[in-house]
């Protein structure tokens, strides 16, 4: 098959290649490869310098363009490809009526991701523009998970949630594809279940704060308590913690002085803080997405969440 710089197709006799949406889609994003599980094997020395192979009883996960391998698993581990994965989007985006409108890997494709578009909401002042997120992995790092991206127009500022019911995601098993089967109701219904998410947002908008709980969120973030002093004056902490405290500050103080003195604003701030702030672009776009990052972003959602709940 044969693409233009555009990634669209240019090969006039497709049906002799079997190119299907999925692999289409695949080019695009630079997608377009697949893992293999190898058997790994060592070897024992023996006489006149020869030796023995052994199984070693575990597979390798191996990304088949460039012999790159992912990591040791056992016979258990099920590889799910990214032909797979476009395929399963696609049934998602048709379900949903949006297109796929993003797709990357990370870490050399140990990760990759597809996303669908979503109806964008409005909070408060603020457009969030949505996209259900798609992540698997090659490495064993992560199962297969789903999840909803926010962006707020204004700052780009990002939050991922993933959904209560899949937070667990479906691990690489052999069962694994009657699982995704029976998840697709769930994810089907994303629309619906994010309903309930964007209302807590628009209720953070009229939750107004004490100076008191901002000085607690950034605790709880950083470990420093900035209600002792002057952050950058402080002795009881490292520089690095207080490096980050002071731009975590900053973050929230920016936010909040568009967003009034309320949890959104707070929420915004921290949400600043996790985007724009410390790490690579692409690095800190993974984690993002199924990281640290993500995980703190969530941390403090519940927390706020249950203050308006």
């Amino acid at each position: 098959m044969y693409f233009n710089e555009n990634g669209q197709l240019i090969d006039t006799n497709l049906t002799s290649v079997n190119t299907t949406e999925a692999d289409v889609l695949l080019h695009k994003f630079k997608l377009d490869w697949s893992v293999k599980k190898f058997p790994l094997q060592f070897s024992t020395p023996m006489t006149d310098n020869a030796s023995q192979q052994h199984d070693s009883g575990f597979y390798g996960v191996v990304r088949t363009d460039n012999n790159d391998c992912f990591g040791a698993f056992t016979d258990q581990y099920e590889t799910f490809q990214n032909l797979e994965l476009a395929e399963l989007v696609l049934q998602i985006a048709d379900t949903i009526g949006q297109p796929i409108s993003n797709g990357a890997e990370f870490k050399g494709g140990r990760k990759v991701m597809l996303q669908v578009d979503l109806n964008p909401v409005k909070i408060g002042d603020d457009t969030i523009v949505r996209k259900a997120t798609a992540i698997n992995s090659h490495d064993g790092s992560t199962s297969l998970r789903w999840g909803t991206t926010g962006t707020t127009i204004s700052c780009a500022n990002q939050f991922s949630a993933i959904s209560k019911e899949l937070e667990n995601g479906v691990r690489h098993t052999r069962n694994m594809r009657d699982a995704i089967t029976r998840s697709l109701r769930i994810i089907e219904n994303m629309e619906q279940a994010d309903k309930s998410l964007f209302e807590i947002f628009s209720s953070m908008t009229d939750y107004k704060v004490t100076q008191k709980q901002v000085n607690e969120t950034i605790n709880m973030i950083t470990g420093v308590d900035v209600s002792l002093g002057e952050v950058s004056a402080n002795e009881k902490y490292s520089t690095r913690k207080l490096n980050q405290t002071s731009e975590l500050v900053q973050s929230v103080v920016k936010e909040m002085s568009y967003k009034g003195q309320t949890l959104w604003g707070l929420f915004s701030g921290v949400t600043h803080y996790t985007t724009h702030k410390g790490g690579s672009d692409r690095s800190r776009e993974e984690s993002k997405y199924i990281g640290g990052l993500q995980r703190l972003d969530q941390k403090v959602f519940n927390k706020f969440a249950s203050l308006v709940s």
